[in-house]
């Protein structure tokens, strides 16, 4: 069966549900061994679970019973999933084309800025064809899209997160997953400092804040290949930071 569809989701009303975490096998020790940070830390610390492994039953009744992070779907959602699982198929593979091809690109070269904001705009018109042709992926996309709260989430997760990757550190307790977790923090801080101190006016300084974003982006892309956790950490939390999003 090429499209898979899973009859539980991911709880949209918890903002644990931004750690991702996954069934794998090694989760019902993690959780066992750090049930201290976890009462602590109840959402950040699971940024720090296992993400790679094989499935273990054990590990996703912490997921569902322990933590309650997937709840199952609802007949409606769970049609709806299915009948739009081609188009969500062809629009990951969208977006890892467009990616591939930006990654290509110097931001500091002049012709490759003007290229990548071509393919930006290119990415987005197909992003809308992709609306227009499947109604059912579009409709799902729409009430999977709540930003506010995503964002309001996530910035939650990301302060949470901060003082626990810095009291890791203080302690001498800290892993190799807080510690990239801890530089794609100070990354984006430090990039941001640069980028808001540049107010914009004129379309020399606006060229100046794309660039520096474009090479932020980079950054945490680099830091990201360092795991799945600290991937997971940069895509799913500092990508919906309100800050992040702003031109």
């Amino acid at each position: 069966m090429p499209f898979t569809v899973s009859r539980t989701e991911v709880s949209r009303d918890t903002v644990a549900s931004f750690a991702d975490v996954q069934p794998v096998f090694g989760l019902e020790d993690w959780y066992n061994d750090n049930k201290e940070l976890y009462k602590k830390y109840p959402n950040a610390s699971l940024l720090l679970a296992p993400k790679t492994g094989d499935f273990s039953f054990d590990s996703w009744n912490v997921l569902t019973r322990t933590l309650g992070i997937r709840v199952p779907k609802d007949v409606n959602t769970f049609m709806l999933d299915a009948l739009s699982a081609k188009t969500q198929f062809q629009y990951m593979a969208t977006l890892a084309d467009y990616r591939k091809d930006i990654d290509a690109l110097d931001p500091r070269i002049e012709d490759d800025r003007k290229r990548i904001s071509q393919l930006e705009s290119d990415r987005s018109d197909d992003i809308n064809w992709l609306e227009r042709q499947d109604p059912y992926w579009a409709q799902n996309r729409a009430e999977n899209s709540n930003r506010a709260q995503a964002e309001n989430y996530a910035m939650t997760m990301y302060a949470e997160a901060k003082i626990m990757v810095n009291e890791l550190k203080e302690n001498g307790q800290a892993t190799d997953v807080s510690s990239s977790i801890r530089s794609a923090i100070y990354t984006y801080e430090d990039y941001m400092t640069d980028i808001k101190m540049i107010t914009g006016n004129t379309e020399a300084e606006r060229d100046q804040k794309r660039q520096l974003r474009y090479e932020m982006e980079r950054d945490l892309r680099g830091i990201a290949e360092r795991n799945e956790n600290v991937k997971s950490f940069i895509e799913n939390v500092l990508y919906w930071e309100p800050e992040f999003g702003e031109q």
